[in-house]
This record gives structure tokens, sequence and C-alpha cells, in this order.
């Protein structure tokens, strides 16, 4: 892997991974809450079209969705994403990203709910002989959620797909079960594409409703 280009890109480099990674709210009643926590494995990271995808690290995320009544629910959401260390016969380099993530969301029809967001991107790149170099930005971006139940309410399927200022792009589709009441386990799939960076892989989540 090319130093200058490694180097070149994390000055530029803040990562979106933007979207849910449990089973969505579907009831936004005041005080209707869901808390999530995923678990990403098998992702990659791709810096640019001329180099190899490197493999990221397991890593948790997590996130909250509180329903305000009148068909409105706001969400957090953070996402953590660490490559492996590539190596190569000058130095080593890890590359890591994080996203915090706060969306007003509207249900417009049953399963349908646009957003509007702020997210905060940070990334970092640790390279063995010059230490780490990061850069962050803020970020504007809208979306829409959509979802589907089956099974008799117990199972759940739905996509999110989102831009945002600065290049930000991002989709997720995913599905759901309830294992028991107000429990959801969950396993997506996410896409994301900032200028020549792609973050894609699937996460595993957990859901509880109350």
């Amino acid at each position: 892997m090319n130093k200058k280009l490694l180097l070149a890109t994390v000055m530029g480099l803040t990562l979106a991974a933007s979207t849910a990674m449990a089973a969505p709210l579907d009831d936004y009643s005041a005080g209707k809450v869901a808390v999530d926590v995923g678990f990403n494995w098998g992702s990659k990271t791709k810096l640019d079209s001329d180099v190899d995808s490197i493999s990221n690290k397991p890593a948790m995320n997590a996130g909250v969705t509180v329903g305000l009544g009148n068909k409105m629910a706001v969400q957090y959401k953070y996402d953590n994403w660490q490559t492996k260390t590539v190596y190569n016969e000058i130095d080593s380099v890890q590359f890591g990203y994080q996203k915090h993530q706060l969306n007003l969301m509207y249900q417009v029809a049953p399963g349908i709910s646009p957003y509007v967001g702020w997210r905060h991107d940070k990334g970092n790149m640790n390279v063995s002989d010059l230490g780490t170099l990061s850069g962050s930005d803020n970020i504007l971006q809208v979306g829409v959620l959509g979802q589907l139940k089956f099974a008799n309410n117990k199972a759940k399927l739905w996509g999110d797909i989102a831009v945002g200022t600065k290049n930000r792009q991002s989709y997720e589709v995913g599905v759901g079960y309830e294992v028991v009441k107000n429990i959801d386990l969950n396993v997506t799939y996410q896409y994301n594409n900032i200028d020549s960076v792609k973050v894609q892989g699937m996460t595993t989540g957990v859901t509880y409703k109350f």
C-alpha cells in the first residue's frame, strides 16, 4: 500500500457510516424507547479504487430512539469502525472511524419515516513511525427509513438511505425478529461512501423496547 496515498487520504478523511444497526422503533408515542447494541463483523474499508480493501476488526456500536409523540421521534447513534493493522516494508498503519449521529424523525405513513439530522464524523490514522493523524467534520444529513412487519408482526424488514453534506452517502438493509416480548435480534448489511473511501459489511444487533 502506498504510504503517500494513506497520508493524503487521512488528511481529508472522516467516515460516515450512517445507519441503524438495530430494528427501528415503529411506535413514536411519547415515552416509547428503543435501546440498541450492535456488533460489526466481516466488514471492510476501501480507501481508493486502486488499493485493496482492508479488513476491519470486530467493534461495538450503540443507539437509542425516543418517541416524542405527534408522529415524531429523536434518535442518537454511535458507530465505531477499526481496521486491522496494515504492514509494509517501512512501517505499519491502522485506520479508525467514529460517528455520533442525532436525527429527528417524522412518521409520514405507517412504516415510512423521513429524517433530518446532525452527524459528527471523526477519522484517524496511526502510522508506526509518524504517530496519529486525525480529522473531523460536522455533517448535515437527510434520509428516509422504511420498514415492513410480517410473520404476525414478530419479524421486520427495513431499509435506510441517507445523504449528507461533504459527499456522504449510505444505505442499509436489515431484518429483525422478536425472540421474546420487546427484544429483537437483528442482522443488517451496511454500505457507506465518502469520496473514494468506502466501508461495507455486516452488523448483528439486539434491540430492547420499552
